[in-house]
């Protein structure tokens, strides 16, 4: 480090003040030009130490000066200190340049920041990183816009979203927010297998087509459809999916269907099923056995038929139905009441007339397990009556032409 000899100085024997004539002894105050306990060569070739320097023109000796009396004299001031001095001055320049280094992200925190500028970001892409949203949320930024956002305690937010649509009562976990369209993406191998999609009135389930879309359960638990927040509809773990009910219960209001194939309706004071065919006549059920339809109920706008197979087509070995009378004779129509209920029953027993059809005509057997049911319609109790009607017309109207 050079000497000091800027100006000029005057000194008066015996005394210890050095007045400098444009000389900047102080200098700045962080890099002062002199410094105490330095040297100071003076006119008469002495050297005194530094002992004060009350202004950028005095300085203060020791001992007092022992030369003549001169102004306007040169000098010099020996840097003995100099570059410790420098050394301390670059230091406390460091540390305070660096305080809030020190302070801040030294210390773990770091400022806010914001989406075009995050707190934490990369040197070569300075619009993208991490920044403080508000109390308790931060979010992470690509090209200068929020992307995800991570809210209170427990809402994850993609899409650029700050706040939940849900509140904390509602416990929302992750939230998508975005246009229109697919939201989610599945895929398996780098190939897309489904697709969830978001409009303004609908969210759909999608998968390619050749994958399957499958809603399951690992454990035995129903997979449950609500509206509402109230349940509608389940799929129960034991197989069958039912409506309006808990569980699967036919004496219980609601609807059911069961893997094995059988339907059932329960309802209230109203319609326990309802089929509607819409714009002509024709089936509204239709009746099969292995795939073909033995029979049907038909309607019109006035009136329902209840058919059966009786296509000519289907028959073969046709004779003339006898003995109508004797079948006619063998029915035993009753009379009572209904144990359930105590209403009048008039009509015949099922399994009296199995006994005397050839067809069948009753479900089951006597004292089996399940009550029978009889189908009084059936073609054989049908035919002969008609049969048994034909025969008494002939005999009436022979006996009105002998008469």
């Amino acid at each position: 480090m050079a000497w000091y000899r800027a100006g000029t100085v005057a000194l008066t024997f015996g005394n210890a003040t050095v007045t400098g004539t444009g000389t900047a002894f102080i200098g700045n105050p962080g890099q002062p030009n002199v410094n105490i306990g330095e040297a100071f060569l003076g006119p008469d070739n002495r050297v005194y130490e530094i002992i004060d320097i009350p202004s950028n023109t005095t300085l203060t000796i020791s001992p007092a000066y022992l030369g003549s009396t001169a102004s306007s004299q040169a000098y010099a001031i020996l840097p003995a200190r100099g570059r410790i001095a420098d050394l301390i001055a670059e230091t406390q320049s460091l540390l305070s340049s660096f305080a809030s280094v020190r302070d801040g992200i030294g210390a773990g925190l770091i400022s806010d920041g914001s989406a075009s500028t995050p707190a934490l970001r990369f040197s070569a892409d300075q619009d993208t990183g991490v920044y403080r949203i508000g109390a308790n949320a931060f979010g992470v930024a690509t090209g200068g816009a929020l992307r995800l956002a991570v809210v209170g305690t427990n809402n994850f937010l993609l899409g650029g979203a700050t706040t939940s649509a849900y509140s904390a009562t509602n416990r929302t976990a992750v939230q998508i927010d975005g246009v229109e369209g697919v939201v989610l993406a599945f895929r398996t191998a780098s190939t897309n297998r489904g697709y969830m999609f978001a409009t303004a009135d609908q969210i759909l389930l999608e998968a390619e087509p050749t994958a399957q879309l499958k809603l399951s359960t690992l454990g035995s638990k129903p997979i449950v459809i609500a509206t509402a927040n109230v349940d509608r509809f389940k799929f129960l773990e034991t197989g069958p999916f039912v409506g309006g009910k808990a569980a699967s219960d036919v004496t219980v209001q609601g609807v059911e269907i069961n893997p094995s194939g059988s339907f059932s309706a329960t309802s209230v004071n109203t319609f326990g099923g309802y089929f509607n065919r819409l714009s002509s006549d024709g089936s509204v059920i239709s009746l099969r056995r292995q795939g073909t339809e033995v029979g049907n109920i038909f309607v019109t706008t006035t009136a329902t038929t209840y058919n059966t197979s009786s296509d000519y087509r289907l028959k073969e070995n046709l004779e003339p139905l006898t003995g109508s009378g004797a079948f006619i004779d063998a029915l035993n129509p009753v009379r009572g009441t209904w144990k359930n209920g105590g209403d009048t029953f008039i009509g015949l027993i099922a399994h009296e007339v199995q006994e005397v059809c050839e067809t069948p005509v009753a479900t089951g057997e006597k004292d089996g397990e399940e009550k029978q049911t009889l189908a009084y319609g059936a073609p054989e109790i049908m035919a002969h009556m008609i049969a048994e009607l034909k025969s008494l017309r002939a005999r009436v109207a022979a006996l009105e032409e002998a008469a």
